[in-house]
């Protein structure tokens, strides 16, 4: 059931140990429709009931996570692409860009692109932008108070070679991951999806050994790459699949994560 990368490199473990599960969202836990479905909300709750937390690690905000894990027993959030962090509603951490690197970044992309897209997102969960998407109407960038402290910016790019002008450009303190192939998210060095869920781990007093980190794109290869047992889908980037220890039998669209635990911890 379960296709691995090269041999047998961990044992299953006993469903008597306590793990920590790290979970992307988009094109891994949720369907392309972007559900939770129901042997996956199953599956986490039993494995929540055993003692395990399940922590989801994503490129999204909190505000809009927990519309699409109601009913998945989700212990934390590592969101923004991990600038910021949350166990329930209270924020673990948090990282922040200083308001004149965010004023300076984005200054130089419109000084290269007129039209350019551009998306700040706040520890306070609040998010400002000069357009309108997803269905949200955003405030527009010139509202962001002056106190505001940023976590995250989004840069709509049109090719490869647009996202690395954006990378190459950066000051230091910052670096840029691409998403999805359209845009550039741009973070303080020290936010990324693997140091949140290494610290999830010892919050939780789990250690790294028992953490298994599932994804499919970029910026999931980090945390793939640092956890005891990491898993790329079998609808990731060759990138991804290239550094994970087991990759999924079974895509997102055909509950991929749970299909794999089930087997992992021989749940019966």
């Amino acid at each position: 059931m379960i296709e691995e990368k090269s041999g047998s490199w961990y044992n299953h473990a006993m469903m008597n140990e306590r793990w920590l599960i790290a979970l992307d969202l988009d094109g891994t836990l949720l369907t392309d429709a972007k559900e939770v479905t129901p042997l996956a909300s199953k599956t986490l709750g039993l494995l929540r009931r055993e003692g395990f937390e399940i922590v989801a690690a994503t490129a999204r905000p909190h505000r809009v996570v927990t519309p699409f894990v109601e009913g998945a027993s989700i212990s934390a959030c590592v969101c923004l692409s991990g600038a910021v962090g949350f166990v329930g509603d209270e924020m673990a951490f948090g990282c922040t860009i200083p308001r004149e690197t965010v004023d300076s970044v984005i200054a130089r992309r419109q000084a290269t692109r007129a039209c350019a897209s551009v998306l700040v997102e706040t520890l306070s969960g609040a998010a400002y932008a000069n357009f309108s998407g997803w269905g949200v109407e955003f405030p527009p960038l010139e509202a962001l108070p002056p106190g505001e402290r940023v976590a995250k910016l989004w840069l709509k790019t049109d090719a490869d070679d647009d996202f690395e002008g954006v990378a190459q450009s950066l000051p230091a303190g910052l670096y840029a991951e691409p998403s999805q192939g359209e845009c550039a998210l741009i973070m303080p060095v020290e936010a990324t999806k693997r140091a949140g869920v290494e610290t999830m781990a010892e919050r939780f007093g789990i250690p790294m050994s028992r953490v298994m980190a599932f994804g499919d794109d970029a910026g999931d290869i980090g945390m793939i790459k640092a956890a005891g047992v990491g898993v790329a889908m079998r609808n990731a980037l060759p990138a991804v699949k290239a550094v994970a220890d087991f990759v999924t039998e079974h895509s997102n669209e055909d509950d991929g994560v749970a299909r794999f635990l089930w087997d992992y911890f021989q749940m019966r």
